[in-house]
C-alpha cells in the first residue's frame, strides 16, 4: 500500500501543478483582455465626444440657416449677397476684372 500512496501523492501533485498553471494562464488572459477592452472603450469615448462636438456645430449651423431663411430679405439685401458672396452680376451688367493687380 505504501507504493500506491506514493503514486497517488505524485498524481495529486501533478494535478495540483497543472491546476495552478491553468489558473495563472486564465488570470493573465483575463488581465490582457481587460486592458484591451479598456483601451477600446477609451477610443470609443473619444470618438463619441468628437461626434457630439460635430453634432453641436451642425446644430448651430442649422439654427443660423433657419434664422437666416426666416428673416425678411429685401431685394437690396439679396442683390448685395449675390454680388459679394457669390460674385454674380445682373444680366445687363458687364463685369470688368482688373488683372493688373
Amino acid at each position: 500500500m505504501l507504493g500506491g500512496d506514493l503514486v497517488e501523492m505524485k498524481r495529486k501533485k501533478k494535478v495540483s501543478f497543472f491546476l495552478k498553471v491553468l489558473v495563472v494562464v486564465l488570470a493573465v488572459y483575463s488581465a490582457v483582455t481587460l486592458v484591451r477592452l479598456q483601451i477600446e472603450l477609451n477610443a470609443q469615448r473619444d470618438r463619441r465626444d468628437t461626434l457630439e462636438e460635430e453634432r453641436d456645430r451642425q446644430r448651430q449651423k442649422n439654427a443660423a440657416l433657419a434664422s437666416f431663411s426666416e428673416s425678411e430679405l429685401d431685394d437690396e439685401a439679396v442683390t448685395r449677397i449675390a454680388r459679394e458672396e457669390l460674385g454674380l452680376v445682373m444680366p445687363d451688367e458687364v463685369l470688368i476684372v482688373d488683372v493688373g493687380h
